[in-house]
């Protein structure tokens, strides 16, 4: 079958998403930049290859991710499988 399908996905929760509920400003405070994953984000990038199923999973051929700590985090848990499997290819630049 020649058809591609393209997956999109939003990386979890970060830092900087509940910044302003803890009290910081995400675009004033520098560590906020470059925002890791809350807990609740990496608990989220877990759940990714169960909403996507194991037929969408096993068809995965490549995985492109954003540089951004946040982005770069959701790629390698949520398709840890695949990096097992030296499917996953990551560029930092």
């Amino acid at each position: 079958d020649a058809t591609k399908v393209l997956y999109l996905i939003r990386h979890g929760e970060s830092q900087g998403q509940v910044a302003r509920h803890n009290g910081l400003d995400r675009k004033r405070d520098p560590s906020l930049m470059d925002a890791g994953l809350t807990q609740k984000g990496w608990g989220q990038a877990t759940q990714i290859p169960g909403l996507l199923g194991t037929k969408a999973m096993s068809s995965i051929e490549l995985v492109v991710s954003s540089p951004l700590t946040r982005a770069l985090h959701t790629a390698l848990v949520a398709f840890q499988d695949l990096r097992e499997d030296s499917s996953f290819v990551l560029h930092y630049d």
